[in-house]
């Protein structure tokens, strides 16, 4: 362990930045990407939190069982994967953070002081955490082409709906129509998550948390403006003129669209009536927008030049991917296709959140508990995605080479193994104390402790393709559900 390695050197640090050199004159194994990693996630939470303005400067200024840093955390604890109420949450945390020696003689918070704690803590500190933390991890990110297509990120942007808890504060600001007295509405309000995913790195790495009716567009448009320079991909509902112009006129990277192939652009109609697979059309701007416009801008708008790409399914449907992306020599009519199927990624990681993590059994009914927790689910898939890529990095270094050239084809053939994200999150939610410890040593030795623990538990992804299959419910008709198809049968 770490302790023994560092012997008598232990006694003469002062403080955590001398904690962070000895670190480095010690430990081996750490060096480099992953010791960065680990030593700035620690220094940011615990000196680098900053108080929302929003805040009232009052507010934990005293000593209390939930201190800021250490109630950011606690958030951080309760949505890491199980269903377990506030009670039991802190009960557990407690005695891991005791047990593991990150707070030494701490005492377990009561719901009703959570409660109060949480309602002082705005919800755009989180906000702020997880921009952070995104930044740290791209920062430290093992250096592999696997990460990039072209020398370039991959994003994926998307919203989904999430089902909220039936509170009248929840239901006036995020769904105001939910609720059974309204034909054809669930009883529990929604709120739209849009997300933006490093679909190579599979991170979060920007996201917003509206009302249910906001745009996706819109929300799209305020997440670009904070994202990482890259290619971004989009489904077939948001391509319009007036996104596609904010695109060319903001954003530095590069798009690629699916668009539909009917009730779309005249000028992908004409190339689709055209026949061909790949060409570069002008999408002049609609009705509708120039309606939207000043005399002056309107006699300013010009149309916007594009490739189009055409693609049959394996299910005989057509595909019409669109693009900035205008080197067909460089990024090959193949290449566009593959590149857009990595847009499921973004899906996989809304269905790691609400079944793997059970994000949407809340741990509050206010408005500021919910923002809390979306952006704290993202938080930690952050920094759990970043340990499986640098546990995987350690395992790589550590493994022997192929005894024979037979055996390795044999190897390169199978699907590698990669840690798996549910062990991860959940075993990073148990020890999660560790970022805002007592000890700072003690801290990173138990990093290294979750490293190895990441490591262990594999998951193999299928060789082969999973056929797809229709989405069901193993949920038991309730008088909810039952009700509104009645409703909507009779209507």
């Amino acid at each position: 362990m770490l302790r023994d390695r560092l012997g008598a050197d232990e006694k003469k640090v002062k403080n955590f930045h001398e904690w962070r050199q000895l670190w480095h004159t010690t430990c081996v194994k750490f060096a480099g990407q992953t010791s960065g990693f680990v030593e700035n996630i620690l220094t940011f939470f615990a000196s680098g939190i900053s108080h929302d303005p929003q805040q009232n400067p009052k507010h934990f200024n005293r000593k209390r069982k939930l201190p800021f840093e250490r109630l950011v955390v606690f958030i951080l604890h309760i949505v890491s994967g199980d269903t377990k109420g506030i009670d039991i949450k802190s009960g557990l945390l407690f005695k891991m953070a005791r047990q593991s020696g990150a707070w030494h003689n701490a005492r377990q918070a009561t719901r009703s002081a959570v409660t109060k704690a949480r309602k002082k803590l705005h919800w755009k500190v989180f906000e702020s955490v997880f921009s952070s933390v995104v930044r740290l991890a791209l920062r430290h990110w093992p250096t592999d082409a696997k990460y990039l297509w072209h020398g370039m990120s991959v994003f994926a942007i998307d919203g989904s709906k999430f089902t909220l808890p039936a509170s009248a504060e929840i239901r006036d600001y995020f769904d105001p129509d939910s609720g059974l007295q309204n034909v054809g509405k669930g009883h529990y309000p929604q709120a739209l998550v849009s997300t933006a995913f490093d679909v190579f790195r599979r991170i979060p790495v920007a996201r917003t948390v509206t009302p249910s009716k906001a745009s996706e567009r819109k929300e799209a448009m305020a997440m670009l403006a904070r994202m990482p320079r890259g290619v971004v991909l989009f489904d077939r509902g948001y391509p319009s003129y007036e996104f596609i112009l904010y695109i060319m006129e903001n954003y530095t990277g590069h798009f690629l669209f699916r668009c539909p192939a009917s009730s779309t652009f005249p000028a992908v109609e004409h190339f689709l009536a055209s026949g061909a697979d790949d060409g570069i059309i002008e999408i002049a701007p609609s009705d509708t927008y120039r309606s939207t416009q000043s005399s002056a801008a309107r006699r300013g708008l010009t149309s916007l030049t594009v490739r189009v790409v055409r693609v049959i399914l394996p299910n005989g449907e057509t595909a019409v991917y669109l693009t900035d992306l205008l080197d067909a020599a460089t990024f090959s009519h193949e290449e566009i296709a593959d590149l857009y199927r990595r847009r499921w990624e973004v899906e996989t990681h809304y269905r790691d959140e609400k079944v793997h993590l059970d994000v949407e059994t809340f741990h509050t009914r206010g408005v500021n508990g919910i923002h809390q927790e979306l952006f704290a689910v993202a938080i930690m898939a952050v920094i759990a995605r970043t340990m499986m890529a640098l546990s995987t990095e350690l395992a790589s270094d550590d493994e022997e080479p192929a005894v024979s050239a037979s055996a390795s084809s044999a190897k390169s053939r199978r699907t590698k193994p990669e840690p798996q994200f549910k062990n991860a999150i959940m075993a990073l939610g148990q020890d999660v104390a560790i970022l805002v410890a007592d000890d700072p040593l003690r801290a990173l030795e138990r990093f290294a402790e979750l490293l190895e623990q990441i490591g262990k538990v594999k998951y193999y992804r299928p060789e082969n393709p999973r056929p797809s299959a229709p989405r069901v419910t193993k949920r038991k008709i309730n008088k909810w559900i039952k009700g509104r198809a009645d409703r909507m049968n009779v209507a």
